[in-house]
């Protein structure tokens, strides 16, 4: 193996996390992403550096990244092709840098990912076209990011699409047809934004419950929240701190170039092949709400039922059979 694929950068901490190979080389003022990573790494944390530009090249080897971030940077400049050897990249942050635009085309070759995290950019200038191409893509952060519009075809081609947060933007009003290309939309999140609250607004999110989509926009619909108050408990948005739990802040050795060798696990052709079976374990979770909504949603609130019916009794155990009795539970209740 040549030196780059046996020893972990200097600015780097690397070790075996959940069983996959990560590099953790955060606020190390880093002016470039284009580091001797070892080509095997797996979860890669560059936040908290002074990136400006990522590069065609710049990820050209870590061809087996499954999780990358590059939060609290100063990027400005994503070049067409810089993660297009990425094609098993799921959790893409980008949160907190200097984006204005993006080309619409960046991530239409990474078939896997999952999650896109754009909150704190500026992207008030967002053409009339798909603000991106992603035929896989289920959640988009784009709160705090300056977005004034949507446009109809803003979400035309993220056909997978299922939560959107656009919170803490400028919006003034939405549109019926803004939300009608992503048929699986299950969550959106608009709150904190300047809504003119008129009927046509509150159409708008009338025609989005009657989908099934749950709906968070508190300043205007007080009442409608409140009645789909248990709706919006069953259904959370994907946090960044949870989504890139494995990207936490390390403190590098200090004693010299560590081997990787003895770290992490081996990498093979073989990882390739059996891609997509990791890939389904690590969506698990996910999956248990791609049924019926409704039905989930109903379980939870019996659930909330029985557990306030308990409080009221003072915590006694002994529930009431017709409480008890009101639904059986299998084993995607347990993960939801």
């Amino acid at each position: 193996k040549t030196q780059s694929q046996m020893f972990c950068p200097t600015v780097c901490h690397c070790d075996l996390h959940a069983q996959r190979n990560r590099a953790v080389c955060s606020a190390k003022r880093l002016i470039s992403a284009n580091i001797e990573i070892p080509t095997t790494v797996e979860l890669l944390d560059l936040s908290y550096n002074d990136i400006t530009t990522i590069d065609d090249d710049s990820f050209k080897t870590t061809i087996h990244l499954l999780n990358l971030t590059l939060a609290h940077n100063a990027i400005h400049t994503l070049y067409g092709d810089a993660f297009v050897e990425l094609t098993r990249l799921r959790y893409l942050d980008l949160s907190y840098n200097r984006l204005e635009q993006i080309d619409e085309h960046i991530l239409e070759s990474n078939n896997q990912l999952i999650h896109l995290n754009l909150e704190g950019n500026k992207l008030s200038t967002l053409g009339k076209g798909p603000i991106l191409r992603s035929p896989s893509l289920r959640s988009l952060n784009l709160r705090n990011s300056q977005v004034n519009q949507l446009g109809t075809q803003l979400l035309s081609a993220l056909p997978q699409l299922r939560q959107l947060d656009l919170a803490q933007n400028l919006l003034l009003t939405l549109s019926p047809g803004d939300f009608h290309a992503p048929r699986n939309l299950a969550s959106l999140n608009v709150e904190e934004n300047p809504f003119n609250c008129d009927r046509a607004l509150a159409k708008v999110a009338t025609g989005l419950r009657q989908r099934g989509v749950a709906i968070f926009m508190s300043n205007c619909m007080e009442e409608e929240v409140q009645d789909h108050q248990d709706d919006a408990e069953a259904v959370n948005f994907p946090n960044k701190n949870e989504k890139f739990e494995s990207m936490e802040y390390l403190e590098p050795s200090t004693r010299g170039p560590q081997s990787v060798l003895s770290v992490w696990r081996d990498l093979d052709s073989s990882e390739e092949q059996n891609s997509s079976q990791d890939d389904e374990q690590m969506s698990s979770l996910s999956d248990v709400c791609e049924g019926s909504r409704e039905k989930l949603c109903l379980r939870y609130r019996i659930c909330l039922e029985r557990v306030s019916h308990e409080l009221l009794a003072g915590g006694n155990s002994q529930l009431e059979d017709e409480i008890i009795r009101t639904h059986t539970y299998d084993e995607d209740d347990l993960k939801l």
